[in-house]
């Protein structure tokens, strides 16, 4: 059940479905090798410069904190983690001497206009690489494997963004077709425009030879992996620090996990590294996983002539009175593949219970 009376936020008092998705980021970042991190939810509004001037971030999203006795801003809600993070990093003389592969799971917030599966408070799972040998195949193959444990079925985009001085040859094009068609959009990063249905780009601006190579064997690679990829030219993403290799996974065309490669905000670090990642919105994804809450009730008739009830396989309900009684002789219950062994503290070894049935 949801409910929520500030508009784009909510109570969850069935959060079931959430803790699903967010278990299995985390035993899949655990067997990865991603270390857990968290970022603080208030952050210097400082730390989000390198988003670009004119990102929608800092443009329309930003919530502030003001201290109401003084009338004064204190900072501003948490809104994406990728910049806050790498400017900690950059302050601590970058990761030579703490891990270099860092997971996190955050609350965020952002002011834009609350819609399915995107609220004003959101929580996004994500991965973030400043190991120089992770690859961008790493990275998509990794991300695709998490969407197939959650039984996701996707559809991945990539496109190659370039470096920053193709980044701007590309915004010239795109502001002199516009020119040309009569489009009347002034815009100041013009590349945002690419995925605007609306505008009709004939044709994309072509890439350098090695970039288009480059992005061709990638997809060649993830196909060899059973992985479908997509170029799409037309992608973009909303924060301007990305650039190169750009990807998004779409679940009935509703991209529900992004990222891509920003040595851009790394290379002014006093030892520059390569930086990779990706998120999940996790709103997002439960609204696609087929989550069913498992409510199998447990019968035991022991040797104490009581019944005892367990709703959850292998979790006592504490209001279930026989249970207080079984468990006050040091038995507890463990599920071991499929069999169900009633444990003594005093017992190394399980002793079995052949006297039990399921109730669905």
């Amino acid at each position: 059940m949801v409910v929520g009376k500030i508009r784009g936020t909510h109570n969850y008092l069935d959060y079931r479905a959430y803790k699903y998705v967010i278990d299995i980021f985390w035993n899949f970042s655990y067997r990865c090798g991603f270390c857990p991190c968290k970022l603080a939810s208030l952050q210097p509004l400082e730390f989000f410069t390198e988003c670009g001037a004119e990102s929608d971030i800092l443009a329309k999203e930003v919530i502030s904190v003001q201290y109401a006795q003084l009338n004064k801003t204190i900072g501003i809600l948490l809104p994406e983690c990728t910049n806050p993070l790498t400017r900690i990093l950059k302050d601590l003389d970058g990761v030579r001497h703490i891990e270099q592969k860092l997971a996190y799971c955050q609350s965020l917030w952002r002011y834009n206009r609350p819609q399915k599966g995107r609220f004003r408070e959101f929580t996004q799972c994500g991965w973030e690489s400043f190991d120089p040998i992770t690859t961008d195949l790493e990275m998509i193959y990794y991300a695709a494997k998490f969407l197939e444990k959650l039984q996701l079925p996707y559809t991945l985009y990539i496109n190659h963004l370039g470096d920053s001085n193709y980044q701007k040859e590309y915004a010239l094009f795109i502001k002199e077709f516009l020119i040309q068609n009569n489009y009347e959009i002034m815009h100041t990063n013009y590349l945002r425009l690419l995925d605007k249905k609306e505008i009709n780009f004939d044709t994309p601006f072509p890439l350098p030879e090695e970039y288009e190579t480059y992005l061709i064997k990638l997809v060649q690679d993830l196909q060899n992996l059973k992985i479908n990829a997509q170029i799409n030219r037309r992608l973009v993403r909303g924060l301007d620090y990305y650039q190169d290799i750009i990807f998004e996974f779409h679940v009935e065309e509703q991209a529900i996990l992004a990222g891509g490669r920003y040595d851009r905000i790394t290379q002014d670090w006093k030892h520059p590294v390569k930086a990779t990642g990706w998120a999940l919105g996790v709103e997002r994804a439960v609204e696609y996983i087929n989550y069913i809450p498992n409510n199998k009730i447990i019968y035991f008739t022991g040797s104490f002539d009581s019944l005892i009830k367990l709703r959850e396989l292998n979790l006592p309900i504490s209001n279930c009175q026989d249970t207080a009684k079984f468990f006050s002789k040091g038995f507890w219950i463990i599920k071991e593949q499929e069999e169900f062994k009633f444990y003594h503290k005093n017992y190394k070894e399980g002793l079995n219970y052949s006297k039990f049935k399921e109730v669905y």
